[in-house]
């Protein structure tokens, strides 16, 4: 019977064999361990050293590198940096001087330098002349024009989330003249046709602005240039001239935040072929005299949804042009339903019929003596159910508290008012 070979005397013992392979993989983990700390560069605070800067780079390889904590970083290993073969963002970066921009001059990759606010004249030359693509979207002012031109020439959306106004105007022009999409949500004003058409695009996507307080004419003229959707939400002035150039865009219109609108800029707006959201209707509905004719047509005529806001009393002549409209109205700051606004959507005249559209009512929480009984008298259009519902005066059911339980019972027999909805019980 043959036996095993033993170990000979000169092999390595067990114990010291498995001592050497704890230490390799000890070893191997503090390799791993290593690379993996030089590739999480998100805590990395500071950047001076070369080889540290080359560390990260063969760690990284193809890769995007996210600098979320750097705020220093040097010339030197920024050079280094500008090797990666990746995009690099670098997000709490403060400043950039002429020195810094140019050592990324080889770099030909996405640079996001979304921590720098403001740029000197040198720190954007040397920007213009690098060879990456740039992303600046925390830029307060653009002054530049090789910088505005390389940005431009961009075949992609570019966003400037705090730039307030684009000045001087060959700023403008140069932005408005490339090849890139263009976003400006914290715009302040806004006076330049070609800048205005560049902001809508191909009207794919919503154009909101946040900030916007002024508007000129030929602005205006540049976003109804294309179909699309158009969100003021600080304008709270738009002159006749201005909203002229809205009389037949097409598109959702939302300017709620109007004040005072006269009626012959009521009566262009509401020629938008499309959802309009109307703030200062007030501007135009003066107690005790007559809405002005064209109002009441426009208002007719508007052929989808309407909200008219700052209508706190609605005449009985606003009413019954309300009551021809076939799409839904909206009535937001009626919280009291008058005998007169009863009397217009019931129909004034002999013979005339109810609501043709859907008018919501539901923050009306108190009912004038008589308003309900006039209301009553509402015929209901005997359309089919369709999407929109039945044709009807939308009341809230907490209305119910301020009227008699007779009128409640009478509402609820009456297809042409309902409590919540516009599809009845």
């Amino acid at each position: 019977m043959r036996l095993l070979p033993s170990f000979s005397r000169q092999s390595v013992p067990f114990s010291d064999f498995g001592k050497l392979v704890l230490v390799m993989l000890a070893a191997c983990a503090l390799v791993g361990q290593t690379r993996g700390e030089e590739g999480d560069v998100s805590k990395l605070t500071a950047l001076e050293d070369e080889k540290h800067a080359a560390d990260i780079l063969s760690a990284s390889a193809g890769q995007m590198l996210k600098f979320d904590s750097l705020e220093q970083l040097s010339p030197a290993a920024a050079e280094v940096l500008a090797r990666h073969d990746a995009d690099i963002a670098l997000h709490t970066l403060r400043k950039l001087d002429a020195d810094l921009a140019a050592a990324f001059g080889e770099f030909r990759h996405t640079l996001g330098l979304h921590g720098i606010e403001e740029l000197d004249a040198a720190a954007a030359a040397a920007l213009a002349e690098g060879k990456a693509v740039l992303s600046l979207e925390n830029l307060r002012s653009l002054t530049h024009v090789g910088l505005a031109e390389k940005i431009a020439a961009q075949p992609f959306l570019v966003t400037f989330k705090q730039l307030e106004k684009v000045e001087p105007a060959i700023i403008a022009d140069t932005l408005a003249a490339g090849a890139c999409g263009l976003a400006l949500p914290a715009i302040v004003a806004l006076d330049h046709q070609g800048l205005a058409k560049k902001l809508v695009s191909d009207g794919q996507k919503a154009c909101v602005f946040e900030k916007l307080t002024k508007l000129g004419p030929v602005a205006a003229k540049g976003l109804c240039g294309k179909p699309c959707s158009l969100h003021f939400k600080a304008l709270k002035a738009m002159p006749p001239e201005v909203a002229a150039e809205f009389a037949e865009h097409q598109g959702v219109l939302d300017v709620d935040r109007l004040v005072k609108v006269h009626p012959e800029a009521a009566v262009s707006l509401l020629g938008n072929r499309g959802p309009l959201d109307l703030g200062g209707c007030d501007g135009f509905v003066n107690v005790g005299q007559p809405v002005p004719a064209p109002v009441l047509v426009a208002v007719a005529g508007h052929q989808s949804s309407l909200t008219l806001g700052g209508l706190g009393v609605v005449p009985a002549d606003l009413a019954d042009a309300i009551r021809q409209r076939t799409h839904h109205t909206f009535l937001p700051h009626v919280h009291h339903i008058t005998v007169d606004l009863a009397r217009g959507l019931a129909g004034i005249g002999i013979g005339a019929d109810g609501v043709r559209g859907n008018v919501w009512l539901t923050n009306a929480e108190q009912v004038e003596l008589g308003a309900i009984p006039a209301l009553l008298k509402m015929k209901p259009i005997k359309n089919p159910l369709g999407p929109q519902g039945h044709p009807a005066v939308i009341l809230s059911s907490g209305l119910r508290s301020w009227i008699p339980a007779e009128h409640s019972r009478a509402i609820e027999n009456n297809l042409a008012i309902n409590f919540d909805n516009q599809f009845g019980r």
